[in-house]
């Protein structure tokens, strides 16, 4: 079978046509567009990102500047884009450039050295971060020791998630719920000197309801928030002014026992990590009004973090903060604080200029400043 030359050139324009046609996943969405493709995080699609043609990348790529953006692929499929990036008040455009940052999910982990994390956070300004120490044995308390000494008032540590994490493992759902537990009466005492002392900030992260959320098959667990050990925990916070945090679906009946922990002890202040992984801008918006001892980090609602095949997880990208989360971030200004979840000089630099460039530079000025270190210095006593 032979074909002519006007067969091939239909076929090649074809088959270019089709490596851009959207999919019902985002068919006409230029967000979309990019989203799916931009696996580093960066708000535009690269030709190393993109899987088509390499026709047709140039073709869309309209000021051959090398990358696709949102605009770009509106424009090829001759549809008009707002582009609401720069929808803010003109005071705030650029707000997040020069701010200091305290970043409210860092984990200290074994493979890298406090040296290392000083160097990322100087690199991108970042004043103050801490989180829970990574693992599942009782040594957390000396990893913390180690970050303590080596960042000196700039570490934020929280006690517990690896001690947590080893009676989970060892025990399950039900050591794990258990305030009895030989393991959590050891800790506890601990626990209770390390607040006493200031050596520690809060307790936590604690994976309560982590049941699409983690990688680690064994890590993954839906434990009653409002059980024995987290109560015990919660007045234990409560009576020294501290926090404690948990990583939670938005799951109903999660939600529910959320509440009636919160009930239990009135002293005490909830940091949701990840902002309730799965939670929508309308019921954060409903539970902060109920709730005014409950805050939210960040993390893992935006790149380099965030799953790609998560898109409704998304809060902010590089460019844009969505305008539900917008509105409820300015309402609440008080209540919300940068968290990474990322280590590594690159995906951390990558995250902190996606924080400054799609959150904090499209927040009104006092808001940003709050987001970004006020919030974390008030409710941490940094200095």
């Amino acid at each position: 079978m032979t074909f002519s030359k006007t067969s091939i050139y239909l076929f090649i324009f074809f088959f270019a046509a089709m490596a851009v046609s959207p999919d019902p996943a985002f068919a006409r969405d230029p967000d979309k567009a990019v989203s799916k493709r931009d696996s580093d995080g960066d708000g535009k699609v690269s030709d190393s990102e993109w899987k088509g043609s390499s026709m047709a990348f140039e073709r869309i790529d309209g000021n051959g500047d090398g990358y696709i953006t949102a605009k770009e692929f509106a424009k090829d499929w001759g549809i008009s884009y707002t582009d609401d990036s720069n929808d803010s008040p003109a005071a705030g455009k650029g707000a997040g450039t020069g701010l200091p940052i305290a970043d409210l999910h860092f984990h200290p982990a074994q493979n890298f050295t406090a040296g290392d994390a000083a160097q990322w956070f100087d690199a991108n300004g970042v004043r103050w971060a801490g989180s829970g120490v990574k693992g599942s044995n009782m040594g957390g308390a000396s990893t913390r020791k180690q970050y303590a000494d080596a960042l000196a008032g700039r570490y934020i540590a929280f006690g517990g998630q690896s001690d947590l994490n080893g009676i989970f493992k060892n025990g399950g759902l039900n050591a794990a719920e258990d305030a009895k537990n030989p393991n959590f009466l050891v800790l506890l005492p601990k626990l209770e000197a390390d607040l006493k002392s200031g050596a520690i900030h809060g307790i936590g992260e604690i994976f309560a309801n982590t049941r699409a959320s983690n990688p680690k098959e064994w890590m993954r667990r839906k434990m009653k928030i409002d059980a024995a050990s987290n109560r015990a925990l919660y007045a234990l916070v409560g009576k020294y002014d501290a926090f404690i945090t948990f990583h939670m679906h938005w799951d109903d009946d999660s939600v529910e026992q959320l509440e009636a922990l919160i009930a239990s002890q009135p002293s005490g202040k909830v940091l949701l990590n990840h902002c309730g992984i799965d939670s929508s801008a309308s019921a954060m918006r409903a539970f902060f009004e109920k709730h005014a001892n409950v805050y939210c980090e960040l993390s893992a609602r935006f790149k380099p973090k965030m799953p790609g095949k998560f898109q409704e997880r998304e809060i902010f990208n590089a460019r844009k903060i969505h305008s539900d989360w917008k509105q409820l971030i300015e309402d609440f200004s008080g209540r919300f604080m940068v968290g990474t979840d990322v280590e590594g000089d690159k995906k951390f630099g990558k995250a902190i200029r996606n924080v400054r460039s799609g959150l904090l530079a499209n927040l009104s000025p006092e808001t940003a400043e709050k987001v970004a270190y006020k919030n974390a210095a008030r409710l941490f006593k940094l200095k």
